[in-house]
């Protein structure tokens, strides 16, 4: 019975300090933060939309809204930019976004 339990604790001391490891190595040595996001010009999308609820960021050159009032507008969007990975890319389509579906929306020109 105390030979099951050493070779427990020894498992469970190994997974600790395993977990330890990980965590050091994809904290301090493989952080990633050398990412650089490059945005299209101004010229290109000149108005960011920011959906409040999910924090995602959409950029277009051409959009129309329909309604006034927040919580019940809706735009539609001519040709998009979105952050896919940490690049944006570009799609020559229209899209809907609907405050009723994803939440506040907040139109800004760039």
């Amino acid at each position: 019975m105390r030979t099951i339990l050493r070779v427990i604790m020894i498992i469970a001391f190994i997974a600790v300090l395993s977990y330890i490891g990980i965590t050091v190595y994809g904290n301090f040595f493989n952080s990633g933060s050398d990412v650089n996001v490059q945005m299209p010009s101004g010229s290109q999308a000149r108005y960011s939309l920011v959906v409040k609820n999910t924090a995602t960021v959409i950029l277009t050159n051409d959009y129309e809204e329909f309604g006034d009032e927040v919580g019940n507008r809706t735009y539609l969007l001519h040709g998009y930019w979105e952050l896919v990975g940490s690049e944006f890319r570009y799609y020559d389509s229209d899209i809907v976004l609907s405050e009723q579906i994803f939440g506040e929306i907040v139109l800004k020109r760039r």
